[in-house]
């Protein structure tokens, strides 16, 4: 789900709606639980690598992107070691 808010919060971090919906395509995305209830998806498309926080809208079973930006150096780790975090 987009709206005006979370569209400018994403591109603060230079990350396009277009890149996250790209993301979570990818099949080897790795989902993590986040604060307040949220989930991480650690994801990749072409070159980029992205971490995108998802909140649950319960009216609508549908997910709403609060944030995005690039993944950090763990966080590249966890996405390549599958969801492992040895």
């Amino acid at each position: 789900m987009w709206d005006d808010w979370n569209i400018q919060h994403v591109s603060k971090h230079a990350v396009t709606v277009y890149e996250i919906e790209q993301v979570v395509k990818d099949k080897n995305a790795v989902y993590l639980s986040a604060k307040l209830g949220r989930r991480m998806l650690l994801g990749r498309f072409k070159k980029r690598m992205l971490a995108v926080v998802l909140n649950e809208d319960e009216k609508s079973d549908r997910f709403y992107a609060v944030t995005a930006r690039d993944m950090d150096r763990n966080e590249r780790a966890i996405y390549r070691q599958g969801g492992k975090n040895d």
